[in-house]
């Protein structure tokens, strides 16, 4: 097996660790990693005699739940603004290159612009400069708190305690290889910071990472111990009280910002995947006949080389190389290894959006669900992550759409299709789950409350407009949900931002700030307006008002619709049968598709799924059905006769459903006892 042997403290060697003092740069004397694939042969202490621990014994609760602390806000929230801005400069980018490769066909451009695109563009460059250089100085003192200060806080309770309160070879395991890695980023910080005091002598800084390069490859062995690593600090927490005491103590002190060990000790494992996404950006916006465009490239070639290989030893499936892998197939587009977080499921599922099915990367954990959209081969773009906290999942109650379930989050609210009925079950039941779970943790932190009161907080309804709807597929409406005037290529359908519902201009007027937007105004429809004003004028200390309604008023003429044809809808609960059937009414006679619930006896006919009025209705006693079963498309068809008259012709997608819905004619015709 590998050895445990591993450099032991390097605090009381002021060549690496003392403020001031020029190091030797012991991190150069190493070879490539090619030559050394283990990376074992740093030498910076000579070996020591191995000791045992079980590796293997590590909770399921490895991570503590940690929440946001004021103190990290700098380093987290700098990541946040990151990804948002290269998303919208990606998307300024792909409009770029639009323009670029049309630009045979627009020689009229004019210089001014072109000049002033490359203005800004400069700007960028120097901006992305300078995030380079902060980002790294908030990392170099995230290793500098690790490596020093801790190791001050555990040398200082040794003092007073007059004896070790950790043994030092279990120290150095714990930290194992933060001296080199605070030694190298120190070196690349002072660089860096050089190089943006004098950028306009200067105008580059890649070259700098081709230098460091080979050594950015020790994170790799990093990476590959952090797991072992925290689950020693783990072990040693429960069997040694005075180092627990030391590490709450220093996780307490401002210096920490309240956040655990674990918090810190996962920063080196993210920085190799911010480094490709600034690069990146950086490249981006770099004109190619630059010196730095080249050194650039092949910065982003080792960058990428280092992430690939740290890919490697995370493939080997437990959970934090599990949650790795997924971070590194981002482009570190999102840190998804966090405190306490577990993956549980993954997998492709079609989202349905408001007029097609679009195949989407599902990634279920213990607190989120998230989804990507495939770009390449095991890479993604991240879409959402959606917290499990409050979230609900379920399955239609319409038959036909038994592959389907439904997601709500605050955040979002969509319809997935799996492949199917047996794959929908699993990520429903899976889903379910892990919401259980993460609510029933969420409760017994609640203290103040009683196990029922803090199940009726979860379980009560939430108010309208405070969370994301479902929005119903345009093609399963053909008229308004309220006043049910057909849409039309001149009439068009609307969704209310509050309940998801296809609505026509005239009864989704208003609008209203929505909680979920972030009391953003919204269109919304007249029910829902009605019923948030009613609400809004309940809540004495409610601090929106609604949107007075415009000047301009719609109105449509209407065909009128029978009272009977509106008591049933098409999306009905407890009915026999409902679905898609094709239609004829004789043998020679056109085929359409259209959608039937059988309820109460009575067949009932839409031209859509979730329309609220039906095109006719027809009960159902005193018909019969004829069964085809001469040949297989024979068997999918039946028809109807009133009388020995064929009334019409039914064609099912498939033989089961087919004799699904004979059976629910055939009891439909009966007149029970």
């Amino acid at each position: 097996g590998e050895s445990l042997v591993r450099p032991s403290s390097c605090i009381e060697d002021a060549s690496i660790c003392g403020d001031g003092v020029e190091e030797s740069r012991e991190y150069e004397n190493m070879p490539l990693y090619e030559v050394i694939p283990e990376y074992m042969n740093l030498p910076f202490h000579s070996a020591r005699p191995g000791w045992s621990h079980d590796l293997e014994d590590t909770d399921s609760d490895i991570y503590e739940v940690q929440d946001p602390c004021h103190g990290c806000h700098e380093y987290e929230s700098g990541w946040l603004r990151e990804d948002v801005h290269s998303e919208e400069e990606e998307e300024m980018h792909s409009s770029d290159e639009e323009d670029n490769s049309s630009t045979s066909s627009k020689e009229h451009l004019d210089e001014a612009d072109r000049q002033q695109e490359d203005e800004m563009k400069r700007k960028k460059v120097v901006h992305i400069a300078q995030e380079i250089m902060s980002s790294e100085k908030v990392f170099v003192d995230v290793l500098k708190l690790l490596h020093i200060d801790f190791r001050d806080a555990v040398a200082k309770a040794t003092r007073q305690n007059g004896k070790p309160v950790v043994d030092e070879r279990i120290l150095s395991q714990i930290l194992y290889y933060l001296p080199q890695l605070y030694q190298l980023n120190r070196d690349l910080l002072r660089e860096l910071e050089e190089r943006v005091a004098h950028w306009s002598e200067h105008q580059r800084l890649s070259d700098i990472f081709v230098q460091k390069g080979p050594y950015l490859k020790m994170y790799s062995t990093y990476i590959r111990q952090f797991d072992n690593n925290v689950a020693l600090l783990d072990e040693q927490c429960r069997k040694n009280p005075a180092f627990a005491a030391v590490v709450r103590e220093f996780e307490m002190s401002p210096r920490c910002a309240s956040l655990a060990l674990k918090h810190y000790l996962l920063k080196p494992v993210q920085r190799i995947p911010q480094y490709q996404l600034l690069l990146t950006d950086y490249l981006k916006n770099l004109p190619e006949d630059l010196e730095d465009y080249k050194d650039t490239q092949a910065a982003l070639s080792i960058v990428k080389e280092v992430a690939n290989h740290a890919n490697d030893i995370m493939k080997q499936g437990d959970n934090f190389q599990k949650l790795m892998q997924i971070q590194y197939s981002l482009n570190g587009q999102q840190e998804i290894v966090q405190p306490g977080r577990v993956f549980l499921k993954e997998g492709t599922l079609m989202k349905l959006s408001r007029k097609v099915m679009q195949p989407r990367m599902f990634f279920l954990f213990n607190d989120a669900l998230m989804y990507t959209t495939p770009v390449q081969s095991a890479q993604y773009k991240l879409n959402s992550v959606l917290s499990l906290a409050g979230m609900k999942v379920s399955k239609p109650s319409q038959e036909a759409y038994q592959n389907e379930l439904n997601i709500e989050s605050v955040e979002r609210s969509f319809i997935l299709s799996a492949s199917s009925a047996k794959e929908r079950d699993e990520w429903l039941e899976a889903i379910g789950k892990a919401i259980d779970d993460y609510t029933k943790k969420k409760i017994t932190f609640i203290s103040s409350r009683s196990q029922e009161e803090a199940e009726g907080v979860v379980d009560s309804g939430a108010p309208l407009g405070s969370k994301a709807p479902i929005w119903i597929p345009d093609l399963r409406a053909t008229m308004c949900m309220i006043c049910t005037c057909e849409f039309t290529l001149t009439w068009r359908r609307h969704h209310c931002r509050a309940c998801g519902k296809v609505v026509c201009q005239a009864c989704s007027a208003n609008k209203y700030y929505l909680e979920y937007l972030k009391n953003q105004p919204a269109r919304v429809c007249d029910h829902c307006f009605a019923k948030l004003q009613e609400n809004s004028d309940r809540c004495a200390s409610a601090s929106t008002s609604p949107i007075k309604p415009g000047a301009f008023s719609f109105t449509r003429k209407q065909k009128k619709i029978p009272a009977a044809l509106k008591e049933v809808s098409a999306n009905t609960e407890n009915s026999s049968m409902s679905g898609y059937l094709n239609r004829s009414k004789g043998n020679k006679k056109q085929w359409k598709r259209l959608w039937f619930v059988i309820k109460n006896k009575v067949l009932y006919t839409y031209a859509a799924s979730e329309d609220v009025a039906a095109l006719e209705s027809q009960p159902l006693l005193g018909f019969f059905l004829r069964e085809e079963k001469n040949g297989p498309a024979q068997k999918l068809q039946f028809k109807l006769y009133h009388k020995n008259t064929l009334f019409y012709i039914f064609k099912a997608d498939d033989i089961p459903t087919a004799q699904r819905w004979i059976e629910a004619f055939q009891e439909a015709m009966i007149l029970e006892q």
